[in-house]
Formats: structure tokens, sequence, C-alpha cells
């Protein structure tokens, strides 16, 4: 990156990132936080340990400035004992942040909003992903790159300006925003017609309950929901995955999704048991093969209706007892789209 004349660099660190000494040694010039999850207790046991594991990053021997993102607790905590100075991002008009976001529109493939700053800076855009919280996500990537330097009227302009038809990578389709691609991310992968279709990475509570609310906004049909949960990791999730699967979906399928060296039949229990005692009379399917699990709940779905089959994502394989066997449910579901005649 030094030969090649690199200006910035961009870098997710997870909790185990810090607390495994991946990133020793370095000081970032900007960090973020957009929330804590439920989700790597496998790891830290309790809520509290892991949010320590994340705040040292908001130290002066890790980073420079922060974006904190304050709508949850965490980030609240945050704030108050980080000891590098902080920028505050809400997407509550009433709160005390430096910056507010507001979400103008949400689409099936596209959300646009607005972010206010101080000495009324303000500008609007979109990025072209499902969810309110694709659109906090890149605000606070942009309050990032504000805070590192570079000029808001920049990237709104690099952002929003239509491009040059001259230009080698000119579009005349293109939607001025955020030009982004994230495999398996929230990824609408059926065509115009028949039931949409999202494959997505969440496979934790959290995840499921941010994911499920944003399909209900902007579909009027049912959503069916495809899922399973990680062998040998954090089994404290499981029950939460299958009630609130239960609570925001209108069908559940349960399926299995690395089982690793567990029992797949006993994981699968769980997440049926929590579904249907979340919900009774629920429509709940369980079938373990995926690949039949995905075409179950497309004879299930009618041209309205949206499918969401959460787990994968952009992974390509499936692990059992050790094994990694190819899958790609992104792939897997285009070719069961194609046989169902909607691709």
């Amino acid at each position: 990156m030094r030969e090649a004349d690199v200006r910035s660099v961009v870098l997710e660190v997870s909790a185990q990132a810090i607390t495994q000494h991946r990133v020793d040694g370095i000081v970032f010039d900007v960090v973020g936080f957009t929330n804590l999850t439920h989700d790597h207790l496998d790891d830290y046991g309790v809520m509290e340990a892991y949010f320590e594991a994340k705040s040292e990053l908001f130290q002066p021997d890790r980073a420079k400035r922060g974006v904190v993102i304050v709508d949850g607790d965490w980030g609240a905590r945050l704030v108050e004992q980080s000891r590098i100075p902080l920028t505050t991002i809400s997407t509550s008009a009433d709160a005390d942040a430096e910056w507010i976001l507001t979400v103008d529109e949400e689409k099936v493939d596209r959300t646009s909003f607005t972010l206010r700053g101080p000495d009324h800076r303000e500008f609007s855009t979109s990025v072209p992903l499902l969810g309110s919280y694709m659109a906090a996500n890149a605000a606070l990537a942009i309050v990032m790159l504000v805070e590192s330097g570079f000029d808001l009227e920049a990237i709104a302009h690099a952002l929003n300006e239509p491009r040059d038809e001259n230009d080698a990578d000119y579009d005349p389709d293109r939607v001025p925003g955020i030009d982004v691609y994230i495999p398996g991310r929230a990824e609408k992968i059926s065509g115009d017609e028949g039931p949409i279709v999202y494959i997505d990475y969440g496979h934790s509570p959290d995840a499921f309950i941010s994911t499920l609310e944003s399909i209900r906004r902007v579909t009027d049909g049912r959503i069916i929901m495809v899922f399973g949960a990680d062998g040998d990791r954090d089994p404290s999730k499981r029950e939460d995955m299958g009630a609130i699967a239960a609570r925001l979906a209108d069908v559940v399928v349960i399926t299995d999704f690395h089982p690793r060296y567990e029992d797949p039949a006993a994981i699968r229990a769980v997440l049926v048991k929590a579904a249907r005692e979340a919900v009774p009379g629920r429509e709940v399917h369980e079938v373990p093969d995926p690949r039949a699990a995905f075409r179950a709940a497309l004879d299930i779905a009618d041209e309205n209706d949206v499918i969401l089959y959460a787990g994968p994502g952009h992974e390509d394989y499936h692990e059992v007892a050790g094994e990694r066997i190819p899958y790609s449910a992104r792939d897997d579901a285009r070719n069961a789209l194609h046989e169902h005649g909607w691709l």
C-alpha cells in the first residue's frame, strides 16, 4: 500500500482483534461504533465483558478520535468512559448529538436519508440496501470521513453528482447516491417478478429484528423466514432467534446452518420449540436440508410475499462434522427461483 501511495485505509476491528492483540501498535486516526448486540458470548461470556473489549479501542493508545452512534445504552456508556475526543450521531431529533440522521424513504432495495450536523451542515443521499440500519452504517462512515479531514460538501458531490457520459464507468441507469454492493447483506437476488428474496448474513437476535422490521415496512405481503443456528457457537441466543422469527415473520422455515460437531436435530429442536412457544399457532416448518428448506419457502410464497434467508449470506460452504461442504445460498436460491419460473 505504501508503494501504491495509498492515502487512506479502512479496517473493521472486532472485539477479538483487540483482545487477541491483532491490532497492537496501530493508532487509528478515527474509530467508529454503531451498537453492541448479543453476539460472541462464546468468547466473552457476558455482554459486559464484550463491551469492555470493544471500548478499549476508544482509548488514546488505540485511536486519536472517535464517532459513536448514541441511540442505544452501550453507545451512551461508551461516550461516558471514552478517553479520546468524540463526535456523536443519533436518529432522534431530540437527542443530545452533534449529527442527526433522518431516514427519508425505505424501499425494497434502497434507503434514502438526510444527515444534519454542526454549523447547519447537511446533505441527503441514499444507499442501495434495505433498512434504516444500513443508513446508520453509511452515516457513521460519512461522519468518520469528516472527522478525518474530508469536506462534507466534497463527499456529497462525490456521492450524488451524476456521472459524465464520457466516463468509462458511465451507467445511464445509475441512481445518485452511495454506489456499493455488499454480497450477502440483505442482498436482493430475485427478479422483477415473483416473491422478493433476500439472502442475509445476520445470525443473531438483533440482526433478525433489524432486518425483519425493515422488511415489514416495505411489503404488504407475508414474510417467510428461512434460518438455522450455528453449531459449536454461543447457544444462549438460539431461543431468542426462534422467538423473534415467530413474532416478526408470518411463516418460519427452520433448517441446518453450520452444525459443525453438534447434533443438527438438537439445534433445530431448540429453534422450533422457541418459535412455537413464542407464537402458538404460527406456521413453522422444519426442513433439515437447506436446499430443500429454501424450496419449501418458495412453494409457500405468493408473488407479493418476501422470503428472508438469514444466516449464510456470502459464504460458500456448509460446515458439518469438520467438513466444509460447498454450498452458496445465493447461487442455490437463484437456481430455485429459476426452477420455479421466477428468474
